[in-house]
């Protein structure tokens, strides 16, 4: 089977840390493992070795009311450059399909709760 299907081994963890019910802030690690699904030696579409990868994560987290959140993140804090490994599998001679993951991101959030 290629790694669309079996993809390698991905782990996550974190700290939390809650000064009071309202606020939360998390550290997040995750980490991809590198994963050779070459049959045989001969690569092809969807049958690369893959290079492993780990990107750290930051939210916050506030609540306004019983119903209301709002979040603050930053995705990629080290703004590490890696291909995902759905790119890495994907590349074709042609490399048009080889792409970068997005350095590092700040996202804004707001949930209500019905």
């Amino acid at each position: 089977m290629t790694g669309y299907r079996i993809p390698p081994l991905k782990v996550t963890g974190y700290l939390q840390y809650k000064p009071d019910e309202d606020w939360s802030h998390r550290a997040q690690l995750t980490w991809f493992d590198g994963h050779d699904y070459r049959l045989d030696g001969v690569a092809s579409f969807g049958r690369r070795k893959v290079d492993g990868y780990a990107t750290v994560d930051l939210v916050s987290q506030y609540r306004v009311t019983a119903n209301d959140k709002v979040s603050l993140g930053i995705q990629n804090l080290f703004n590490r450059d890696y291909y995902p490994q759905y790119s890495q599998l994907m590349r074709s001679s042609t490399n048009t399909s080889h792409l970068p993951a997005p350095g590092t991101v700040l996202t804004v959030g707001y949930s209500h709760d019905w």
